[in-house]
């Protein structure tokens, strides 16, 4: 369950079976942070309440983490490499040594045709 910007950051850094993707949403919907319809979701393994997401250091509130993540998206630095971006997910960095080179390898079941579905008999 998604309940730690900071954590969630370090894990895919760390951990190559953690793979997430930046909804659109995080860039423009304070809300998906909040726990507004104070629904139980439960607790963490180590025991903490899962409830509003918890935000990095230097945002003050859902609305200014949303606010600072969309203007850097919007970044000139951003739009002055999104050719590079592109060339991770569509490009020839996607597999093989470019992509080694660039770090741009993750888990191995995440590529598709690594597991063959019609082989599972497990229903």
């Amino acid at each position: 369950m998604f309940s730690d910007i900071s954590s969630t950051w370090n894990g895919v850094l760390e951990d190559m079976s953690d793979v997430k993707e930046l909804v659109p949403e995080l860039f423009y919907q304070p809300e998906v942070l909040t726990n507004e319809n104070s629904i139980d979701f439960g607790t963490t393994q180590l025991g903490g309440k899962l409830d509003t997401v918890k935000l990095p250091a230097w945002a003050e509130n859902p609305i200014d983490f949303i606010h600072k993540h969309r203007k850097a998206l919007e970044s000139e630095y951003v739009s002055s490499h999104l050719h590079e971006w592109i060339d991770l997910i569509f490009g020839y960095k996607q597999r093989g040594k470019e992509a080694v080179a660039a770090n741009n390898v993750f888990f191995y079941i995440t590529y598709e045709g690594t597991v063959d579905i019609d082989k599972i008999s497990d229903p």
